[in-house]
């Protein structure tokens, strides 16, 4: 495909992202999306929705939120994205929970006390 053809753009990365998941295969997702970024292919939501769920499906928290950090600089994050994220949380029974509900809410977490700060009225 990379050779031959066509120049593939950011939908048929996405394309290859589905197909990589269905068959089991994440990682695939994850190096696929490194070829796309250093062809300068420009990530869209929907691509940083597979490489999420495919941290996710690859147990890495750390790199699943991280890119989610990416995400939301280019778009919202859909609630089925943070779905896939909050699901890891609570398969891995992490204490990264709360401060992950307190990005998605826009709260303060207080670290110190483990818990979602009210913003001022």
């Amino acid at each position: 495909m990379l050779e031959h053809g066509p120049a593939p753009d950011v939908h048929t990365f996405n394309i290859s992202f589905e197909v990589f998941e269905k068959i089991g295969n994440p990682w695939d997702v994850i190096e696929t999306f490194n070829v796309m970024l250093q062809r300068g292919i420009a990530p869209n939501a929907t691509s940083y929705a597979w490489v999420i769920k495919a941290y996710c499906l690859g147990d890495s928290l750390k790199a699943a939120l991280a890119m989610l950090e990416q995400h939301k600089k280019v778009a919202t994050p859909s609630s089925r994205t943070y779905a896939v994220v909050i699901d890891l949380c609570t398969r891995l029974s992490t204490f990264f929970f709360s401060p992950l509900l307190a990005n998605i809410t826009g709260e303060k977490f207080d670290d110190e006390n483990k818990s979602l700060l009210a913003e001022p009225s």
